[in-house]
């Protein structure tokens, strides 16, 4: 048996999206035991409710009324500290990254197929999405969007704009 040489660790390597490291997040672990034998549809739509649940809009056109403390937490956020899911998780403030790296790990706990997808927004850094896999055909899955639409009063707009989703498997020909 092969012993760790020191600063060497058994642990398999984390995954990495943009600045945040997916690390172990034991409500998440709960979370997925809880929905694992739902229809796939029913276990989409409480991904999306535990991560608006979990995390509050770090761009609401209302941060600015916050109280100093949870200014600060959404500075940290914008300022891209938390480095790992479960710091970002403990400031209970994100943006796009943050609810799509959540959503992320755990699809991937579901063993749903998703990738994570970079778009393009006019005048900002971007905007990311999942495109995840359901009874073989691609869709988008962006609670993000929801939230940031409601937030701005327009929650019956839904999604962004379509261009915001260029790349998506879904706009991708089969064959």
């Amino acid at each position: 048996m092969h012993e760790p040489k020191i600063g060497e660790t058994n642990e398999k390597p984390r995954e990495k999206i943009l600045h945040l490291e997916i690390d172990e997040v034991p409500e998440v672990d709960e979370f997925v035991g809880r929905v694992k034998d739902l229809p796939i549809e029913e276990q989409l739509v409480e991904v999306s409710k535990f991560i608006k649940s979990n995390f509050k809009n770090a761009i609401s056109p209302h941060t600015d009324k916050l109280p100093k403390e949870e200014r600060e937490k959404v500075n940290r956020v914008l300022r891209q500290e938390p480095k790992t899911l479960s710091g970002a998780l403990c400031l209970e403030y994100g943006v796009c990254v943050e609810y799509h790296v959540l959503g992320k790990a755990i699809l991937d706990k579901l063993s749903i197929p998703c990738k994570f997808k970079k778009g393009v927004v006019a005048g900002s850094p971007g905007h990311t999405f999942l495109d995840v896999q359901v009874n073989g055909a691609w869709q988008i899955f962006d609670p993000f969007a929801e939230v940031y639409l409601s937030d701005l009063g327009r929650p019956d707009l839904k999604r962004f704009d379509p261009i915001y989703y260029k790349s998506s498997e879904t706009k991708k020909k089969s064959g």
